[in-house]
């Protein structure tokens, strides 16, 4: 599975220079998404391919494109405040997608 790390996501058909990404042109669905509490990035990877790789709506899909990590400061959970982190990406589709 690809994994891309990009500045700027927010690009569509009226973008005068749109970011190539892989050598194509990429239009963006930014998802959101917060990792488990004491799951590593490494672990949440794991995961989204594994999802990628059994689901077959995500047969298009070869990688993601991740945009930014935002930490989240306070989680209660069990008593205790803990930190969390959202991640915002987009999925990276087959070339013959885009097409």
């Amino acid at each position: 599975m690809k994994i891309i790390f990009v500045d700027y996501p927010m690009q569509d058909e009226n973008t005068i220079d749109p970011q190539l990404i892989d050598g194509r042109i990429v239009y963006w669905c930014v998802v959101s998404e917060c990792m488990k509490l004491e799951e590593t990035f490494r672990e949440w990877l794991v995961r989204m391919e594994e999802k990628i790789n059994t689901n077959p709506n995500y047969s298009s899909v070869e990688g993601l494109l991740i945009y930014d990590m935002q930490p989240v400061v306070s989680i209660p959970y069990e008593g205790v405040t803990r930190g969390g982190v959202i991640i915002r990406y987009s999925f990276l589709k087959k070339k013959d997608e885009y097409i």
